[in-house]
């Protein structure tokens, strides 16, 4: 190999893989940037209307400080709707010319002389006009609408929900004042106000679109058009999109007796307690209420799931593991083996009703104890602890799409006793509900302070991501906050405003759960004061953002235009640049039936990756750790275990090994800390260190004899002979320079290290293995007997590490032809040519018959 080769080769590989990890940053980027702009929320102004006094009542100016242009055509869309069917008559919208010409859209549903919906030119009504039947228009639909006037052509058309009609007339706009429902407009002013949502206004003159307000972002009372933000003000607006970050109480039911609640997993609460049955339908926002005229027992903690097959309300006792069940439709028990008399041992037990229809119930406290055992229902009952959870209540707890199940903080012990220890948990553990397994994927101790969680965690359109309630258990009168976590990275992410909350232990109870009819999330937060249980229903619209999500500055167009445009231009040259990357590995890659062996250093951007499972022929060992590829840990039994590390444990043993091996000193503390806890205080840094090392080892004690060392504040890792690591093997035989084998070809052919991992600190090690690697290709592949497939190998390795190496193409181009592959030949060399020329700027000057004539480099 070449000086020339050897000194540009590693960074040249990065300078190619760059665009690919580049493009696909500057795409999350980009729909961040789109997320934020609000159009993934639903948008747009409720209107108030004669439930309020004419002071109060809505209206939306789009011209308060500028007429708006009307060209010779214009064109006004929007979207519109009626949210309540009685008392709708009013202005839907009022537009005033240059002369005080007006044309008014006016909802007149109950007077017999007109249409529901009509079209005013000054005084006259115009044929123009629509009945509520004819364009389908029901309660809380939105209808799409435009309206064109053509001063050319002399007409008008207006457009609703797909009807169109059209009367002739002469115009003579040039400029309007355009209001919606209630306005300020001189003689024209209107206080008559429909029941109407109205969302995406969008005005067009002469087929230019010079105003567009989607209504998913404001700032106070006005929102700013996204072309060149013109202001619309609002009066007394209602912003929708508002409903995404602030609670709304819906409904606050009553009982004398503490309530089961329950849900059916559609639309329908039901709150049993031992007087009567209350079904609470939050679509209809209705409240039913049957007595019953016996008592029946309800038990003192919330233990009571819904069973849709039955249509039955199960009432479990968790202490004598009785089931009650209640026929919703007879208000009768089916079966009564608990009467509930005595206190508790599960109170705020965790209860879920999975996927397959199996009842869970997980922790709880009583009689000064937690608890950590699972229960579990199906056709029997079957008690599970897990220990590797510390017993705790006031947890939240969940199951995913996969079928997974989830326990998030909590308070309790180590032992279960409240007297010893008793703290804030604030850990993430994985169940497996089959084989009952534990994983704990990650732990925020320094977080946890006195915050508990409600009863439920509830997944959104992603299992990447859950939502709980959080809130203090050790007051009063305190505030429930919306909390969303990304299981994998971690990320909090605090949403919506605060509900209200006087929690008092047993006698409160706090959930959350999604509720898909009406796409909102929807908390419960129960109470009692004096001998009165009172259960709310709060409701936020999903997904829950941030304030800032939906809150607009006066010119936030510009800056999205230009974040938007930059993001493209970058794209369009990454992109590029990734193509030229990959049309050259497609031809230095296109041989024989292997060649889906052979890539190029990966370009993944998640580090959890799926390496190529490796054929193990050196030394019968089943433990293995193995870099090359990807990383892979493989137990005693030779079972691979790699979902077992967490991120962070996988980036401490690779530091560790890496710095531990080929007679490496080890890793001083100060670079652990500044690698993984930069962001934390020394102190909390090495408590992080000290946590995550004891996690590490108890990990590898499953792999086999693995010892980690801390001397002269250094850290260092030793592998027993019984644990193979494939990226020290490597380096110890191109050390020793051992004769090249097939075996260990088939170890190369792996490729670099962690090629996902893309760390500073790893791109040294990652360039030394490549030029070694390299020079002990070229050096030993005669060393092999002579096969033409193990030679393409060969030179498929070194195209691995190294693109543009010229010893590689020779001897690719070769072989390609003693096999009679010349159409691949020559591709290969085209392909080679046009790389070269991207990365040096000058054209690669050997030509192909010269290579192909064998010349001295072949």
């Amino acid at each position: 190999m070449n000086m020339t080769n050897q000194r540009f080769h590693y960074r040249h590989q990065h300078q190619i893989k760059f665009p690919g990890a580049f493009l696909i940053c500057l795409l999350i980027i980009t729909c961040s940037v789109h997320k934020l702009s609000g159009k993934e929320l639903e948008g747009g102004i409720r209107f108030n209307s004669y439930e309020k006094i004419k002071d109060l009542r809505t209206g939306l100016n789009l011209t308060p400080d500028e007429l708006i242009p009307m060209g010779a055509t214009f064109q006004m869309n929007f979207e519109f709707g009626l949210w309540r069917g009685t008392e709708a008559y009013g202005h839907i919208f009022r537009i005033i010319g240059t002369h005080n010409n007006n044309i008014d859209l006016i909802s007149s549903p109950y007077n017999s002389k007109f249409d529901d919906l009509n079209l005013i030119l000054g005084d006259s009504m115009t044929a123009v006009s629509f009945s509520f039947e004819e364009i389908g228009l029901t309660t809380d639909k939105w209808m799409k609408c435009q309206l064109v006037i053509s001063k050319n052509e002399n007409f008008i058309s207006l457009t609703i929900n797909g009807v169109n009609k059209v009367k002739k007339i002469a115009f003579d706009f040039e400029k309007a004042s355009i209001a919606f429902g209630k306005n300020n407009m001189g003689r024209y002013t209107t206080s008559d106000v429909p029941p109407m949502n109205l969302r995406n206004i969008e005005v067009m003159a002469d087929q230019t679109r010079i105003r567009y307000w989607p209504l998913t972002k404001f700032k106070e009372s006005v929102s700013f058009d996204e072309i060149n933000y013109h202001v619309a003000e609002a009066v007394n607006p209602n912003w929708i999109v508002e409903s995404h970050v602030k609670w709304k109480l819906k409904k606050s039911i009553d009982s004398n007796t503490r309530p089961q609640i329950v849900y059916d997993q559609d639309s329908l609460v039901y709150l049993l307690t031992s007087s009567g049955l209350l079904s609470y339908n939050l679509v209809v926002d209705k409240v039913d209420h049957a007595v019953f005229p016996v008592e029946v027992p309800v038990p003192f903690n919330q233990a009571s799931l819904y069973r849709p097959n039955a249509k039955e309300i199960w009432v479990y006792d968790l202490d004598s593991l009785e089931i009650n069940k209640f026929d919703i439709a007879d208000l009768t028990y089916n079966s009564s083996n608990s009467n509930f008399s005595s206190e508790t041992s599960h109170w705020h037990a965790n209860k879920l009703l999975t996927n397959e229809g199996k009842a869970i119930f997980f922790g709880g406290y009583g009689h000064y104890t937690y608890t950590n055992d699972l229960l579990t229902h199906d056709d029997s009952w079957n008690v599970s602890t897990l220990d590797e959870v510390e017993p705790r209540y006031l947890n939240a707890f969940g199951q995913n799409s996969a079928g997974d199940l989830f326990i998030f903080g909590g308070y309790g012990s180590k032992n279960g006793s409240q007297e010893y220890g008793a703290r804030a948990f604030h850990q993430l553990f994985k169940v497996n509900p089959v084989s009952l397994s534990v994983q704990r994927l990650w732990s925020k101790e320094e977080e946890a302070g006195g915050n508990v969680f409600s009863n439920s965690m509830v997944f959104g359109s992603s299992d990447s991501v859950f939502y709980v309630l959080r809130y203090p258990r050790d007051k009063f009168n305190s505030k429930a906050v919306l909390e969303s976590f990304n299981l994998y990275t971690r990320e909090k992410e605090l949403l919506g405003d605060s509900i209200e909350l006087n929690f008092l232990d047993t006698s409160s109870f706090v959930d959350l759960f999604l509720n898909k009819s009406t796409q909102e999330l929807v908390a419960v937060i129960m109470k009692k004061k004096d001998e009165t249980y009172t259960t709310s229903f709060y409701g936020l619209k999903f997904p829950p953002v941030q304030y800032a999500a939906i809150t607009q500055s006066k010119n936030p167009n510009y800056l999205y235009q230009s974040i938007v445009g930059l993001v493209l231009i970058l794209g369009i040259v990454g992109f590029w640049l990734l193509n030229k990357r990959q049309s050259v590995n497609e031809s230095l890659l296109e041989m024989s039936p292997n060649d889906g062996n052979y890539h190029s250093e990966p370009t993944e951007v998640t580090e959890f990756e799926a390496p190529i499972p490796i054929e193990k022929d050196f030394e019968d060992k089943k433990s293995a750790i193995l870099f090359l590829g990807g990383f892979q840990v493989l137990d005693k039994d030779g079972v691979e275990i790699s979902e077992k590390f967490s991120s962070t444990l996988r980036t401490l043993l690779s530091m560790l090994l890496l710095f531990s091996s080929n007679k490496g000193k080890g890793v001083p503390s100060n670079f652990i800390w500044e690698s993984l806890w930069g962001d934390k205080s020394q102190n909390s840094a090495r408590n992080n260190r000290n946590v995550n090392i004891k996690k590490l080892r108890d990990l590898l004690e499953t792999v086999g004899t693995i010892e980690i060392k801390n001397a002269s504040d250094k850290w260092k890792i030793e592998l027993g002979e019984d644990v193979f690591f494939d990226y020290s093997h490597l380096m110890q035989c191109i050390d020793n320079d051992q004769t090249l084998t097939p075996a260990l070809l088939e170890l190369i052919k792996r490729g670099n290290i962690l090629p996902s991992f893309e760390l500073d600190w790893i791109d040294p090690y990652k360039a030394e293995l490549s030029n070694k690697v390299v020079d002990y290709l070229l050096g030993n592949r005669n060393t092999l007997e002579y096969n033409a497939q193990l030679q393409l190998d060969i030179a498929n390795c070194i195209f691995q590490h190294d693109i543009i190496n010229q010893d590689a193409l020779f001897i690719k181009i070769k072989y390609l032809n003693s096999m009679k592959k010349f159409a691949l030949a020559k591709k290969c060399y085209e392909s080679y040519k046009k790389e070269y020329h991207l990365l040096y700027d000058e054209e690669f000057d050997v030509p192909f018959d010269e290579i192909v004539k064998g010349n001295e480099h072949a």
